[in-house]
């Protein structure tokens, strides 16, 4: 059989980039063991329906490690609201024009439909993928349209190989996935001209092999080693990809395709230094999760030898090693009855309670839950509840920052740009011709943002109204037009409520026209006393100068 040397390269690479990531392996089974046990298959193979939770005696972290996805999750991506909101580039007074209004607003209910269908399932998706950033720092999220409906789907971190381009974004991905013979025809259905899957009887057909995703851009050294065939090359496509078969008998690629965009997007937490993979709070945490755990394990041995303790029992003249375990029996010399022996120590549990909540609350503080929880206390000032919010967006914002250019930006684009080459969206206006667009999220942690721009405003003019009492004109230093404009936006309204510029000005010149108007009505009753009056003075004159 010919050797396939583009796919003995390519897996050659995948082995590597494993290879080098063996001391991040054993940090996320360390961490999967304490914090996500359903995960926990990076250096052991567990088995279906396997009991998980054994290594656990606290279960502090992985409540902390639920509730930080769970708040991230309705924060960033609530069910009940649109998240995703459309503008242009440069130019934002160009999305108070009726016409682009009307496209954006068409394009991003396109998108959200796309993304919220049965088939993409976007939302358990992202659940998972909070999850993941929480625990291990990076997350897998894949996008395409696969037999005409659009997929995103997270995979787990151990069946993921990445390596970052020259921007210091993820370009490269190697992903395995082990399947059956039957599972691989549904998926590839070429391979049925296959010699080895011509045996259809259901032992061959239950045997399992590794099949490896490749995706990497077109710059890459390994695409000349990828025979791309003449209509792949027409597409012009930015990254390529191809599916290789890694069996026991061979190894060739099986399928290759292209990507205008990257099919992959894999968020980072944070990251530190010379590092690819990223970092999560539960590595920050793992030392007092260890002592969590030490200590549950060490109060409940005290508790127990408190509820069931050893005791003391004659024997003659000979005395026994003391058993310290619960129901321990202990031989002593001599007529001594029968009473308990509670070890030194075990009647000061209270003490390693107070350590042990102690621990827990650094471990929840470590997953920001005291930021999303509010704590009881009494009836809050609408003040004191936006400090709090400022300070939970504080804490967040840098984390914020590196998820919408790592996984929102790309999740967008990606399945905006499928919809336009399948043409599902409208043709946009002319008016946004060579116009590039930008992606603004709505969400309560954004929205929470810029309500703290709104208060600003609010607090601004509070202060100045004092000084105005003094000065009549304190009040001319301050761009009324620019301030109509900045309170809708701060308070999350939709953009529609906003007239544009050429109708604000039509409106301006009506209500002009009408007060002058009425100013002429007014001042006629006034302007005709003033016009008798003349009348007569000037027919008295007349008379006086004929009585003369």
């Amino acid at each position: 059989m010919a050797k396939d040397n583009a796919a003995t390269a390519l897996l050659e690479r995948d082995k590597r980039l494993r290879a080098d990531r063996g001391t991040w392996e054993s940090q996320w089974q360390s961490i999967a063991r304490y914090c996500l046990p359903n995960s926990a298959s990076f250096m052991e193979q567990i088995m279906p329906g396997q009991e998980r939770m054994r290594y656990i005696l606290d279960s502090t972290a992985p409540r902390a490690l639920e509730m930080f996805a769970s708040f991230l999750h309705t924060l960033l991506n609530s069910p009940t609201s649109r998240w995703i909101k459309f503008g242009v580039m440069g130019e934002p007074e160009l999305t108070l024009d009726a016409s682009v209004r009307e496209y954006l607003e068409l394009c991003e209910t396109k998108v959200m439909n796309a993304l919220t269908s049965q088939s993409a399932d976007i939302y358990s998706q992202l659940h998972q993928i909070y999850l993941d950033l929480g625990a291990f720092g990076t997350g897998v999220l894949y996008v395409d349209v696969i037999k005409q409906v659009l997929r995103c789907r997270t995979y787990h971190l151990d069946d993921c190989a990445i390596d970052e381009g020259e921007d210091e974004f993820i370009d490269t991905i190697f992903r395995q996935r082990r399947q059956t013979k039957r599972a691989a025809l549904q998926r590839f259905p070429k391979l049925a001209d296959d010699r080895d899957f011509q045996d259809t009887s259901s032992e061959a057909m239950a045997r399992v092999d590794r099949y490896v995703h490749a995706v990497f851009p077109v710059t890459d050294p390994m695409a000349e080693q990828l025979q791309i065939t003449k209509k792949l090359a027409l597409q012009n496509p930015a990254y390529y990809g191809c599916w290789i078969l890694d069996s026991g008998n061979e190894q060739k690629i099986i399928e290759t395709g292209g990507y205008q965009e990257f099919p992959y997007m894999v968020p980072r937490w944070y990251k530190a230094r010379g590092e690819i993979y990223g970092r999560s709070q539960a590595m920050t945490a793992m030392p007092d999760i260890r002592m969590v755990n030490r200590m549950s394990d060490t109060i409940l041995r005290g508790a127990e030898k408190i509820v069931d303790p050893p005791l003391v029992i004659r024997d003659g003249s000979l005395m026994s090693p003391v058993r310290l375990h619960a129901g321990g029996l202990t031989f002593v010399e001599g007529d001594t009855e029968i009473k308990t022996l509670i070890p030194p120590g075990t009647s000061r549990i209270e003490t390693g309670n107070q350590l042990l909540i102690a621990r827990q609350q650094a471990i929840k503080e470590a997953f920001f839950t005291p930021l999303f929880v509010t704590p009881d206390s009494p009836v809050k000032t609408a003040t004191q509840v936006m400090q709090e919010v400022d300070e939970r967006n504080r804490a967040l914002s840098p984390m914020l920052v590196r998820l919408q250019a790592e996984l929102f930006s790309r999740l967008t684009a990606r399945v905006f740009n499928l919809l336009m080459r399948a043409g599902m969206l409208p043709r946009p206006p002319s008016s946004l011709l060579g116009k590039s667009m930008t992606l603004e999220y709505v969400s309560p942690l954004i929205a929470s943002q810029k309500q703290m721009e709104g208060l600003s405003l609010m607090r601004t003019f509070e202060q100045m109204g004092l000084w105005s009492q003094i000065d009549k004109g304190f009040f001319d230093w301050v761009d009324t037009d620019q301030v109509a404009q900045l309170i809708p936006l701060a308070n999350g309204a939709s953009a529609k409520i906003v007239k544009t510029k050429t109708q604000v000005d039509a409106v301006r010149a009506a209500r002009k026209e009408q007060e002058a108007q009425q100013q002429l009505l007014m001042a006629g009753p006034e302007a005709a006393k003033g016009a008798a009056a003349l009348m007569t003075a000037g027919a008295a004159v007349t008379k006086a100068n004929n009585a003369g």
